[in-house]
């Protein structure tokens, strides 16, 4: 543990270094780290930085200033797959949110290399500075590569890759507590908001749900829970613990222990205490014994068959 929380340095805890990336359990905290991870992509690779606005459209009534905000403020999650904004950077890693072409591998939690944007004409864009552009309106569509698009020829499209269009998704009720909670008790309420964007959001930064089956050099991990509450009175977070399961996957994401960073000091209290939940440990029992159990029976089978008096053929 130990060694461990010496992996935390408050001077390099958000530095994106070539080749980073970043397990955040805690979805606002990856939304938040997001934009910063694209940046130092921007600046690591030398290209430009592109920032696409989602789309909104409220159905029930005229939205304040402040709910506006809030709607652009609010990323992706399992359910609601277009992110708020959308930062792109050409050859950045792009995870897609959802199943759109099965046979192509575009599927939840698959990784892609962007490597065009498609903007509607007559987009608005602002420019923030020569490497940073805001773009008021999301993008039509995105083109992807991997190994899954090579030698892949569609009308239209550069060869070697796939578009992936804009989607529309309607806001779950839950999403009003953020938006505009000061009308959650009013009879009737419906929230009413449609979010048009890409349904896919920036590799660099991911969840320990989608960090799953995927090997890293350099690693940002947030070895803490996936809630948190603001301590009353104040801004402090009060964090949960982060569950083994997810610790699990987290560590064991990285090639080298060298190449683990933390973004925020480990909890070495809650580290040493944690253990794996009695259910999975009772279906790990029970999966060896029937594993035990398989191979009895093969055996004895064989054995039978074997045996003297066998009429085996070789």
């Amino acid at each position: 543990a130990n060694r461990l929380a010496d992996r935390y340095d408050a001077n390099s805890k958000l530095d994106f270094r070539p080749g980073t990336r970043a397990i955040i359990p805690l979805n606002r905290h990856r939304w938040e780290l997001s934009i910063h991870a694209m940046l130092a992509f921007s600046k690591n690779v030398g290209r430009p930085l592109t920032i696409f606005i989602s789309g909104h459209e409220w159905t029930s009534r005229v939205p304040t200033n402040e709910e506006r905000t809030a709607a652009l403020l609010l990323g992706d999650e399992a359910k609601l797959t277009i992110p708020g904004v959308f930062p792109y950077v050409e050859g950045m890693p792009v995870v897609v949110n959802v199943n759109k072409y099965m046979g192509l591998k575009v599927v939840n939690g698959a990784e892609f290399e962007a490597v065009g944007i498609i903007t509607e004409p007559g987009t608005e864009e602002i420019l923030l500075d020569d490497h940073i552009r805001l773009c008021i309106g999301p993008p039509a569509g995105i083109l992807l590569r991997s190994e899954a698009t090579k030698d892949l020829a569609l009308p239209h499209i550069p060869p070697d890759t796939v578009l992936l269009p804009r989607d529309k998704v309607t806001l779950e009720e839950k999403h009003a507590k953020t938006l505009c909670p000061e009308l959650l008790r009013r009879k009737g309420f419906k929230l009413g908001v449609t979010r048009t964007g890409l349904p896919c959001t920036p590799g660099l930064t991911i969840t320990d749900f989608k960090a799953q089956g995927r090997s890293m050099d350099e690693t940002l991990l947030g070895l803490y829970g996936r809630r948190c509450n603001r301590q009353p009175g104040g801004t402090a977070e009060r964090l949960a613990v982060c569950d083994i399961i997810s610790m699990y996957v987290q560590l064991s994401r990285a090639r080298s222990f060298d190449g683990i960073r933390l973004v925020r000091p480990l909890d070495k209290a809650a580290f040493l205490a944690a253990r794996m939940p009695e259910e999975l440990t009772r279906g790990i029992e029970r999966l060896d014994r029937l594993a035990e159990m398989t191979v009895a029976a093969y055996e004895a089978r064989t054995h039978q068959h074997d045996g003297p008096g066998s009429s085996n053929i070789s």
